[in-house]
């Protein structure tokens, strides 16, 4: 990713535009509340992501290189639960949408299939 990272930055700085990145990592919980992961993967093949996974190493980086300690990662915890706190109690404020504005809120444009759903053709 820092190899990436640092070449889309170049290539940007000179002139070159942006970059998307796309960064495929390891699910590492269940999709939703009702789901159950151990149903489909295996306690090896989740051993071995958990070796690989991204937010454990940075955090190995920073600590080898003086960038991190407890009590910094635990005013970043209570700043992100504190800003997600903000968001829910945000979002909860919201008026409900009646059942025809769901999807016209949801899409820029209907796709076909949509459209077609809700009465105004293909």
């Amino acid at each position: 990713v820092f190899s990436v990272a640092r070449d889309a930055v170049t290539r940007a700085r000179n002139g070159g535009g942006p970059t998307l990145i796309e960064a495929v990592t390891y699910r590492m919980g269940p999709h939703t509340t009702n789901d159950d992961p151990r149903r489909y993967r295996s306690e090896s093949e989740e051993t071995d992501a958990r070796s690989r996974d991204p937010l454990r190493r940075v955090r190995y980086y920073l600590e080898r290189h003086g960038a991190w300690d407890p009590g910094w990662q635990e005013k970043v915890d209570e700043t992100a639960a504190a800003n997600l706190e903000r968001a829910v109690l945000l979002a909860e404020s919201l008026p409900a949408f009646e059942r025809a504005e769901i999807f016209d809120a949801m899409f820029e444009e209907l796709t076909p299939q949509l459209r077609a759903q809700a009465g105004g053709g293909a």
